[in-house]
């Protein structure tokens, strides 16, 4: 994901709008900073800087 905006804030994305199919709980690994986190809504990245990336797997199924 990536953030345009020029100011600092958070990534909030759908996880069937990037193609993933629909499931009750999302695993997802930040594979910059090595950490783990799960959700059971949309996805969302902690602070991004202004034109900053962040690199996450995603996988349905937190099982």
């Amino acid at each position: 994901m990536r953030r345009l905006s020029a100011i600092l804030g958070c990534l909030v994305l759908a996880a069937t709008a990037v193609g993933l199919p629909s499931a009750a709980c999302y695993r997802a690994r930040d594979l910059w900073n090595h950490t783990d986190s799960t959700t059971t809504g949309e996805l969302r990245s902690g602070p991004v800087a202004p034109h900053a990336s962040v690199v996450v797997r995603v996988e349905p199924d937190c099982g």
